[in-house]
């Protein structure tokens, strides 16, 4: 989640959120999948909006409950 935060040492960096998250995801954690879903629909930096992973991960967060 830090990754997004960004600080006065490191910026934002939504690829590392992504990695994370996503490493979550697939160990069921359905929050993580639900970030990732919104994450990948509206982009952030250093990784562009996918629509099409972003419906993955929104898909994967109602298998996971939520």
């Amino acid at each position: 989640m830090s990754s997004l935060a960004g600080s006065t040492r490191q910026a934002p960096d939504a690829r590392q959120a992504a990695h994370w998250w996503s490493l979550a995801a697939q160990h069921g954690h359905p929050l993580a999948a639900h970030r990732l879903a919104e994450l990948y629909r509206q982009g952030g930096e250093g990784l562009d909006a996918d629509p099409q992973l972003a419906e993955r991960y929104a898909g994967r967060a109602g298998e996971l409950g939520l």
